[in-house]
């Protein structure tokens, strides 16, 4: 398949300096101008992501101690969690505000004033929560948390603001404990002595125009032990998940899909499973859990046929083929680079931990399967997956945890240890979508702990340690690429689990993801608009920040095909007209609804008249916006001329002149393409729908 190192290195001098012309290395790496990986949002403490989960005791896989997000294993920067004071100081003592409790043993409210705090997340400080923390060192106290069966006293947020009133509470709360590694997600009770508690709130509801007069933060306590009393400070939960690593390419950037890489002076192997001959260089090969696999049915491959492995219901091992580098090239290597597609099947739903492929030298001695390192007997770097996060709340759920699994000389048990690639958050990785895996080794000098292990998701760096100790004695090289797949441990999953594997490349250079890769499946703003004919126009509202979203908190869905009701309707026109805020009582139905304040501005601009004329003194905002209506909407709010008659067939009725006018701007195109001779005025307008309008009426 591939030439031989030996005739390999004859011809790199001859063709280095082309090489170097085309990659225009800085220090191996190609910078992002070039790359071609698909783009990413940049990372901020925005990001849903960095939230810290509530989740439940039962599956305890929340917040904790020790982690923001248990089920994906990351953690707090600080024991018992990351806050800021009100000077912006990270675990600061300065308290946004602080309320002082007495030791009565009489069941209350306690109130504080957070409008400081409150208003600096209106004004774009990410939301990540309160954190109430005892002053001193007094308490316990005990609050109710919002699962306590008694509406009134469960934590409420009260906010008064020029656009109205709002009376809001939690999406989350729970409280740490620094006695156990288990969370508190859904206790009926919150904590406050040692222990801090976490409380969040959605502030989505609040326009983006109001001003924040004030702002009322209440806890209802019911129990209290050992003191006179407790002072609770409150401080702003704040955990910065960090920046997104540039994408880099590689040597692998000079050639579409891989074609010709195998030729590079500085690759040892490029498999593609496309080839029949594959199995010449690796050994292993044989084992009835791996099959070629070619588009269809969902599937599809990067270029003709990718190697599908399977590991069945009730068993351990999916595969574990290598290639030995003595035997392919005469030689071991001290510094690897190693790449592979990776695409985990919907039906990969692990049980527990296992490996995945990686780089070794464990000469069937030591490195694996509880046989530990000492420097002198074997060593491997494997990769490694968790289970499935799951979690109804939680950001990461349905992701697959990847990183590295490690039998190093300086292991303290018998068993490898764990390293996920959490930088970026690029080891969570999604199914149904390629990723490009690279792993950059370097062995150590013998004896020293300056070895390095580094990895990079789609060109994005996600992890890099340059202190491993792998070896103390130089007879200790790279083995092997190992492509191992394995579940467990002992344990094993409960059905059939599957994934797959394609263009592998080895080489001594950074190779980075070939020229030509498929986008991510979900790439953008919102997760589940990929593929849509109106993802461009919904990209287009979110960056002009008219649409949050359609799931708070995370609201990494955009929901395209749910039908826009009146209430949302106003939230959107008002966001994208920056209208001033309205007078209250204009309708008597939308009171109490999180949509009132747009619902009045929407009034008073004259863009609504009500939905029961000819009184108009109700507004209907859970009632789903037909495409009339919509018509309507958007002729009032930007004024537009009159139309022609007879642009569509079917447009007859109180909104006719609405539709027209729409049709003359170029903002409807009409619903029966390719022909469009139909407005259809009385069907509901979708969310995606909407998203278009928005965006031809607004110039986006």
């Amino acid at each position: 398949m591939l030439t031989k190192r030996a005739l390999r290195r004859s011809a790199r001098a001859a063709t280095l300096a082309a090489v170097l012309a085309v990659l225009a290395p800085v220090n191996g790496l190609v910078p992002q101008a070039e790359a071609q990986v698909c783009p990413e949002p940049t990372l901020s403490a925005a990001d849903t992501r960095a939230q810290w989960v509530e989740s439940t005791m039962a599956t305890d896989d929340g917040a904790t101690r020790d982690y923001y997000n248990r089920a994906a294993r990351l953690e707090w920067d600080n024991f018992m969690g990351d806050w800021a004071d009100a000077n912006g100081t990270p675990q600061g003592g300065v308290a946004y505000a602080t309320s002082s409790l007495s030791d009565d043993n009489t069941p209350g409210p306690h109130t504080w004033d957070v409008t400081s705090l409150v208003n600096d997340w209106h004004d774009g400080t990410p939301n990540q929560g309160f954190m109430l923390r005892r002053i001193g060192d007094d308490g316990p106290f005990d609050f109710y948390s919002k699962e306590h069966p008694i509406t009134a006293e469960r934590p409420m947020l009260t906010v008064v603001t020029s656009g109205g009133t709002f009376v809001l509470t939690p999406e989350a709360d729970t409280h740490l404990d620094s006695s156990t590694y288990q969370g508190f997600g859904d206790d009926t009770r919150l904590r406050i002595a040692e222990n801090p508690t976490l409380i969040r709130f959605d502030l989505s509801s609040i326009p983006a125009g109001a001003t924040v007069d004030s702002a009322t933060l209440q806890l209802w306590s019911y129990a209290e032990w050992g003191s006179s009393g407790l002072q609770v400070g409150v401080f702003r939960v704040s955990h910065d998940p960090g920046t997104l690593p540039t994408a880099q390419n590689g040597l692998a950037h000079s050639y579409d899909g891989d074609d010709g890489i195998a030729a590079h002076p500085d690759v040892y192997e490029y498999t593609t499973f496309s080839n029949a001959t594959w199995t010449d260089v690796y050994e292993y090969t044989d084992t009835p859990n791996i099959q070629l696999i070619s588009s269809g049915s969902g599937f599809e491959s990067l270029d003709g046929s990718a190697l599908k492995i399977t590991v069945p219901a009730g068993e351990n091992s999916g595969t574990g083929f290598a290639f030995k580098f003595e035997d392919q090239t005469g030689s071991e290597p001290e510094e690897i680079y190693f790449r592979y597609y990776i695409r985990i099947d919907q039906s990969w739903d692990p049980t527990y931990g296992g490996k995945f492929p990686g780089i070794s030298g464990t000469y069937g001695v030591a490195g694996w399967g509880g046989r530990p390192s000492d420097g002198t007997n074997g060593w491997s770097a494997r990769g490694l997956f968790q289970p499935t996060v799951v979690g109804p709340d939680n950001p990461l759920a349905d992701t697959v945890p990847v990183g590295h699994y490690v039998y190093h000389a300086d292991q303290q048990t018998q068993w490898g240890d764990n390293v996920l690639w959490q930088d970026g958050y690029l080891g969570y990785l999604e199914k149904d979508r390629w990723y490009s895996i690279e792993q950059h080794l370097v062995l150590n000098t013998p004896g020293i702990s300056d070895g390095v292990l580094e990895t990079w998701i789609d060109g994005r760096l996600a992890y890099r340690e340059t202190d491993w100790h792998w070896r103390d004695t130089s007879s200790l090289k790279i083995e092997q690429i190992w492509m191992n797949v394995y579940h467990g441990g002992s344990d094993v999953p409960d059905q059939d689990i599957s994934l797959y594997f394609d263009n592998i490349v080895i080489a001594d250079s950074y190779i980075g993801p070939m020229r030509g890769a498929p986008c991510a499946a979900t790439s953008g703003t919102f997760i589940d608009d990929d593929n849509s004919i109106f993802e461009a126009d919904i990209e287009r509202l979110a960056a002009a920040g008219i649409t949050r979203g359609c799931n708070p908190p995370m609201n990494d869905r955009f929901c395209p095909n749910d039908a826009v009701t009146r209430g949302q309707m106003a939230a959107f026109l008002v966001r994208a007209l920056d209208l001033p805020t309205g007078t209250p009582g204009a309708y008597t139905d939308d009171d109490g609804s999180v949509f009132e304040a747009n619902i009045e501005a929407l009034a008073a601009a004259g863009i609504t008249r009500g939905c029961n004329p000819p009184v108009n003194d109700r507004y209907c905002p859970a009632e789903a916006v037909t495409r009339g209506q919509m018509a309507a909407f958007l002729v009032r709010a930007l004024d537009l001329p009159t139309g022609t008659a007879g642009t569509f067939t079917d447009d007859t009725g109180i909104f006719q002149a609405n539709i027209e006018a729409l049709a003359a701007a170029g903002i409807t195109r009409g619903c029966n393409p390719p022909i469009n001779d139909r407005f259809c005025p009385g069907d509901a307008v979708t969310r995606g729908q909407m998203a278009a309008f928005l965006s031809r009426a607004l110039n986006l």
